[in-house]
């Protein structure tokens, strides 16, 4: 289990997704009106705890979203503005 919920930090505005709003099966974050555009950087922070798989602590990663709730972590800005 994890010591401590692992995180995804978006720094502006300042979020904190826990560890029950990720989806590893679908690769899905949700945050409700999260409001990021694709491309958009931010950064993962493991919190303490066991990272999650295919995540690394302190890592940016860019986003993809899938709607205004909802959105997906690429390793590059332009694999994210692609989807893939």
């Amino acid at each position: 289990g994890y010591n401590a919920v692992p995180e995804v930090y978006i720094d502006v505005p300042r979020r904190t997704i826990p560890t029950a709003d990720v989806n590893i099966t679908t690769e899905v974050l949700g945050y409700e009106a999260h409001g990021l555009e694709n491309g958009d950087g931010v950064v993962y922070r493991a919190n303490g705890g066991t990272a999650i798989a295919g995540l690394i602590d302190g890592t940016t990663y860019y986003v993809n979203t899938v709607d205004a709730d909802y959105f997906k972590l690429y390793d590059t800005q332009p694999h994210a503005v692609a989807g893939g």
